[in-house]
């Protein structure tokens, strides 16, 4: 099923776009108000020195800078969605993607996506500037994203490059990876799964 997702998401655009404008109403009356309200809690209880939030609609011209200022290393491991602003803008309307944002104030430094279908498995992702990386907010990122999750019984997935060392190290370090497919061009399809040992906030 992935790799026809895959296939059609990458070689038909517009049959993708009416698959994921479905299935955005459908998520909207089955499963939102109990997802969001597991992210909202989440992202008020990991919030400290850095803000973490749902990206508003005055945030996604920040945002489409954000993606612009991200050099092709940052961005060649990360491509949840185009990052064009007539994109970000349909995104935000449909109800099965959470966009969400690490800030620094009124900096935005980092992006986390969850992208959710009806058959309630979801997909995260997840960005930070390389000025704020090493403060354990990719953790706290993954923590919202995971536990909010798991507390409205999604499965939880991701597909990660067996290059991308760094990605699959920190995921590792907080939740349990089941392999669930090999994907084309060295990527991997994983399940996270529950590890309560390690699902404890970084604080710095």
């Amino acid at each position: 099923m992935i790799s026809l997702l895959l296939k059609i998401k990458n070689k038909i655009p517009a049959m993708w776009n009416f698959i994921e404008t479905a299935n955005g109403i459908i998520f909207y009356l089955l499963y939102y108000k109990e997802l969001h309200n597991n992210l909202k809690g989440n992202l008020e209880k990991y919030s400290s020195q850095y803000v973490f939030r749902f990206i508003r609609k005055d945030d996604l011209e920040a945002l489409h800078e954000f993606f612009c200022s991200q050099d092709e290393e940052q961005l060649r491991y990360f491509r949840p969605h185009k990052f064009d602003l007539r994109t970000l803008q349909r995104l935000y309307y449909n109800h099965s993607y959470f966009m969400m944002g690490a800030f620094d104030k009124e900096k935005l430094m980092g992006y986390f996506v969850l992208r959710c279908f009806i058959n309630k498995q979801c997909f995260i992702g997840r960005i930070i500037d390389r000025e704020y990386q090493g403060k354990g907010i990719s953790k706290n990122m993954s923590l919202i994203l995971l536990n909010s999750s798991w507390a409205a019984d999604f499965r939880v997935f991701s597909t990660i490059s067996k290059h991308n060392v760094k990605s699959l190290a920190s995921y590792r370090s907080i939740a349990i990876p089941r392999i669930v497919k090999t994907l084309d061009h060295d990527y991997i399809y994983y399940e996270w799964l529950k590890n309560t040992e390690k699902m404890q906030p970084e604080k710095k």
